[in-house]
């Protein structure tokens, strides 16, 4: 098993990078690896810079950090001022959620209107090449968005479609798809997919650079997470984790430990069943304001020790 946790140093200036490496790097943490948060108007694959790679490829190279990426554009002209005091109040809040409701028609590999999914395939051909460039071996992305249940077999059908482009080209590094949750941050319903097993399976079925990343406080929210695990893992293409913890409710990426999420039995598996691929913990995400370095450090010791 490979450990490692989720950054979004992209918001941040680049004095912010080299610590965020040294904390989690040989000399500090000793993590596997950081997953690179890509989204708009940070280091999105469309505007990140030859400088920025360098610099990625330098500070992962010194401190023996491998890199993965999340793509999550749907922050695409959302300005800096406004996400870094996001939540500060209601009105901001409310602000950020009517953006996310717009954003879903400019990205959304599901969509109906066939020129939006062919530029959300272009993203994520963008983001294949900017991993390449930064030796990244793992992508982990949404399934798509929603508006309406009655089309979403439609969205569903077409997401899998972009997938099935997109295979042939992940020759060298691989493609993850997430599941999703019901209820989100704010306790609001998320109208993104997959959200059950039955979807993950249809989306990745037969594809063989498509896999799946499980992210267990989702399935704790959406259904029970050992019952996904069991179902995944017979794929054989259960290559990447998230890892954070909530009450069942909705999806708060608490703090491992503070809310139900089974992690010791969960590890129990992995052990018995000899998993090799990533496992990155999310706590840095965009609904906090700080990276929480202090977090992230607990929830390395606590998850190293249900891997002995």
């Amino acid at each position: 098993m490979k450990l490692g946790v989720v950054s979004r140093i992209g918001e941040f200036s680049q004095e912010n990078w080299r610590g965020e490496f040294e904390t989690f790097g040989k000399n500090g943490q000793g993590a596997s690896h950081l997953e690179l948060i890509s989204n708009y108007p940070y280091f999105g694959p469309a505007d990140y810079t030859e400088e920025d790679i360098g610099l990625l490829k330098e500070l992962a190279r010194k401190n023996e950090l491998k890199l993965t990426i999340h793509l999550l554009p749907n922050q695409r002209g959302l300005s800096k001022e406004l996400s870094e005091s996001i939540f500060d109040s209601q009105e901001r809040t409310k602000e950020f959620v009517e953006h996310q409701k717009k954003v879903y028609s400019s990205y959304n590999i599901g969509a109906l209107d066939g020129r939006v999914r062919r530029e959300s395939r272009k993203e994520i051909l963008r983001t294949l090449e900017m991993a390449r460039k930064l030796g990244v071996e793992v992508i982990t992305i949404h399934g798509g968005s929603y508006t309406d249940d009655r089309e979403f077999p439609i969205n569903l059908e077409r997401a899998r479609r972009t997938l099935e482009e997109v295979n042939p080209y992940f020759t060298d590094v691989k493609l993850c798809v997430e599941n999703l949750p019901t209820l989100g941050h704010g306790n609001d319903f998320i109208r993104e997919f997959p959200k059950h097993i039955a979807d993950v399976l249809y989306l990745t079925k037969d594809l063989n650079n498509v896999g799946i990343c499980l992210d267990v406080g989702h399935a704790n929210v959406s259904g029970r997470v050992l019952s996904f695990y069991e179902a995944l893992k017979k794929t054989g293409k259960l290559w990447d984790f998230h890892l954070h913890d909530n009450k069942g409710d909705k999806d708060d990426h608490l703090q491992v430990g503070e809310g139900n999420v089974p992690f010791r039995e969960l590890f129990e598996e992995l052990k018995r069943d000899n998993y090799q691929g990533t496992l990155s913990i999310e706590l840095d995400t965009w609904c906090r304001r700080e990276m929480q370095k202090e977090e992230r450090i607990f929830a390395l010791d606590y998850l190293r020790r249900l891997m002995k």
